[in-house]
């Protein structure tokens, strides 16, 4: 795990040392996530740096089935040397429930998340597509408290390949 904060504090550091702030490529995309199961994504720039994303949707495993829903406020940047590549950092929030199919267990979860990710968009065809890491902070719980359960607050294994169709340019 230290390794790799290592190599996030250092691609994080490479990349606000080669970015700048200019207009986005697209207004609103809309499109999916792969990483927690099938959840869909609603991203609208506010201006040209600021943008608002929404996420939707469930996962289904061998061990039961969950539902969640999001919002994130996101900061793009241009990288320099790739025309139409961005970085972007920015934070929200995640409601999550899951239930288990083999017990009667079920729980509810709202998240405070970091995001940080890479957002590119094509210039011949509607469609864009990001890579994030979405790490967070388990704010509320019904399983009560964490201390005394034993259970680990931190949620790091959120990530995601996003392709969205570009609605409005």
């Amino acid at each position: 795990m230290k390794i790799v904060k290592i190599a996030l504090l250092a691609l994080v550091s490479f990349l606000v040392m080669n970015s700048q702030a200019s207009a986005q490529d697209y207004e609103t995309a809309v499109g999916g996530r792969l990483g927690y199961g099938l959840i869909g994504s609603y991203k609208k720039f506010l201006d040209d740096a600021p943008a608002l994303e929404f996420i939707a949707g469930f996962g289904l495993g061998s061990v039961g089935v969950g539902v969640l829903g999001g919002a994130f406020y996101q900061h793009h940047m241009d990288i320099s040397e790739i025309d139409r590549l961005r970085w972007y950092v920015g934070g929200g929030a995640i409601a999550n429930s899951f239930s288990y199919s083999f017990t009667s267990t079920s729980y509810f979860e709202l998240t405070a998340a970091f995001s940080i990710g890479l957002d590119y968009s094509f210039e011949d065809i509607p469609l864009n597509i990001s890579l994030d890491y979405t790490p967070g902070f388990v704010v509320l719980s019904s399983l009560g408290n964490f201390n005394d359960r034993g259970v680990n607050r931190f949620r790091g294994q959120y990530g995601s390949l996003s392709a969205r169709y570009i609605l409005q340019y």
